[in-house]
């Protein structure tokens, strides 16, 4: 008779445990062989292991995200900010079981789908809480952080769109000429009264770096003709040029067709006007709730006035160029843009701060994603073209242009949900040029991120502030029971850049399968009928841990009611090896098994009748 006890770890002693030592499948040497006489058998004594089970998932799990200023009771809603509430979830199309390792992912996905700016996308993760040991499962982590200075990036996006050449085929647009990054108009002089009003090309590499990002391009070669620079939304799934919701014909712009959130023209009073001189104006995408003749298309065009705020005290004539401006710059710190004209000495400042009408709308969720917008026409002697000199690209991975997982307007002409969720954003109360309600605007803080910005979970429905909550119901799921908002994370980092949220409780987990233990070198007699074939399985795990209703976590079982299974060995066996494997029904191995496992194993000779 003998007891070997058997554990996928071996401690204090010279042998080498071997290759295979996983909770599930471990293989144990001794320096004195074992002999087992003829006709021995072979129990199961107890058994001791760490289960980490599953949880059940069904695609209705919902949750939201905000990143923005917090909302509060009283002081701050949704009207007086820049953000949105996005929905995520865990990516199912049906019921699924999986280990939380696989929730965890699915939830990390979710997370940064829910955070489609190029300053937080791809950087949320949840992680999985276990116990010094490994083996119990505690909960999850929840960790947002967002990206710093993006000043120092410099990748020319080296693929351009011309974007109406949907319409009027290749005579469009602009050609970008990666040697000297230039981009030289298709439509020549003789078509400056028509499809030149369309040489107008977007960048779709990289979206721009929301924190000191920089655009610079090079106007040496822009003279005497039209120009725009600029920055803009994705195009959308759909195609178009300009956003649905928009009004070409409520416009200040005078090129109807044209779109940008932000943009500087040297355009002439008289589009086309012989002898006209061309100026230097800006304009924003912007609302005017007294212009709006169709509340679908509420967007519009508006000039905004950089005259006497900043460096200019006048509209800038571009055609004499007194001041010998050869590139300009635009610059976003994250709901700020500014614009400086660049010359030989230094740079001038055109638009930054100011009032109402007077300074760029801030960036807002609409328009996070912001993308290189060029448009250039030619003078006579068809030797006009820009050169893109700086572009703060953020390279993200798994991040692309117009992807509705990665760009929330994407995602929102994808769905046909523009006039549901972008206008409600687009005409907040700041954004109406017609009213003096100002905007607070967040930059850059002292620590080099996103000013009085936080990450809020919404989990369960929160109809107050973070409204349009209604389907929430992750609280359970994510350890934190009739939770509704999370808003109040530990702050980490050089920068406190990191975000992070910790489950109170463990969420329940529960075991879908049963356990059997197996031993591979031994010719033991028993047989799987669920898998038609003979087995080396000796010993089925009760469903509970002995004595207890434990499923999952540290379990013990132990055998009052021996099982022996035959050896089938005539000659007696010199054991010196125990090679075993804990699987389930199916005899795959028990994966979902953890830290330390010891199987205590009976050997005797068998009973004569």
């Amino acid at each position: 008779m003998s007891l070997v006890i058997a554990s996928n770890e071996i401690s204090n002693t010279t042998i080498k445990a071997g290759q295979f030592q996983s909770a599930y499948s471990w293989t144990n040497h001794m320096n004195q062989p074992i002999k087992l006489k003829p006709n021995s058998e072979v129990a199961v004594q107890s058994l001791k292991v760490n289960k980490d089970g599953t949880i059940s998932i069904n695609p209705s799990t919902i949750f939201y995200l905000y990143y923005g200023v917090k909302l509060a009771d009283g002081s701050i809603t949704l009207d007086n900010t820049t953000s949105a509430i996005h929905v995520g979830d865990l990516g199912i199309d049906g019921v699924e079981e999986v280990s939380v390792e696989e929730l965890a992912t699915k939830i990390t996905t979710g997370l940064n789908s829910a955070l489609p700016t190029p300053e937080t996308y791809g950087l949320a993760e949840c992680e999985v809480i276990r116990n010094a040991s490994g083996s119990d499962f505690k909960g999850f982590s929840f960790k947002f952080t967002s990206r710093t200075d993006g000043s120092a990036l410099n990748n020319i996006p080296q693929t351009w769109n011309s974007i109406y050449g949907k319409y009027f085929g290749e005579g469009v647009g602009l050609t970008f000429n990666s040697a000297g990054n230039s981009l030289t108009p298709i439509a020549k002089y003789k078509d400056r009264n028509g499809k030149a009003f369309y040489n107008i090309a977007v960048g779709e590499d990289t979206p721009l770096a929301l924190n000191k990002g920089e655009y610079i391009m090079n106007l040496e070669n822009a003279g005497g003709c039209a120009w725009a620079v600029g920055l803009r939304r994705c195009v959308g799934v759909k195609g178009d040029t300009y956003p649905d919701i928009l009004d070409t014909t409520i416009s200040d712009l005078g090129y109807d067709q044209h779109f940008s959130d932000f943009v500087v023209y040297a355009i002439q009073d008289k589009i086309g006007g012989v002898a006209q001189n061309f100026k230097l104006r800006a304009y924003h995408s912007t609302y005017s709730a007294s212009r709006v003749s169709n509340a679908d298309e509420p967007l519009s065009m508006r000039e905004v006035d950089y005259t006497g705020a900043h460096d200019f005290s006048d509209i800038y004539n571009w055609s004499t160029n007194a001041s010998n401006y050869t590139k300009i710059k635009f610059t976003v710190d994250n709901e700020r843009v500014k614009v400086h004209m660049i010359h030989a000495g230094g740079q001038d400042l055109l638009l930054s701060d100011g009032d109402k009408g007077a300074r760029f709308n801030p960036v807002r969720d609409t328009c996070r994603n912001l993308y290189p917008m060029a448009f250039c026409t030619e003078n006579a002697s068809n030797n006009r073209f820009l050169t893109v000199e700086k572009w703060s690209g953020r390279e993200i991975t798994n991040f692309n242009y117009s992807d509705p997982s990665n760009d929330w307007w994407a995602y929102l002409t994808q769905n046909n949900l523009e006039r549901r969720d972008a206008i409600p954003v687009e005409t907040r109360p700041f954004m109406n040029s017609d009213n003096d309600t100002a905007h607070t605007y967040k930059g850059i803080n002292a620590s080099g991120v996103f000013e009085d910005y936080d990450f809020v979970m919404v989990l369960r429905p929160e109809p107050r502030l973070y409204t349009d909550s209604a389907r929430a119901n992750a609280d359970e799921i994510f350890g934190f029971p009739r939770v509704v908002v999370l808003d109040n994370a530990t702050k980490s980092g050089s920068n406190l850049e990191i975000s992070t949220y910790l489950s109170s409780v463990s969420p329940t987990i529960k075991s879908t399968t049963s356990l059997f233990v197996r031993l591979n070198n031994l010719p033991v007699k028993s047989f799987n009928a669920g898998q038609s074939r003979r087995s080396q399985i000796i010993y089925s795990a009760p469903r509970f841990s002995t004595g207890t209703d434990q499923s999952v976590g540290a379990l013990f079982f132990e055998c009052p009611e021996k099982t022996y299974i035959a050896l089938d060995n005539p000659n007696e066996i010199n054991l010196n090896t125990i090679d075993l494997d804990i699987v389930n029904e199916n005899e795959t191995l028990a994966e979902d098994l953890l830290g330390k496992s010891v199987c205590v194993l009976h050997f005797r000779e068998k009973e004569q009748k």
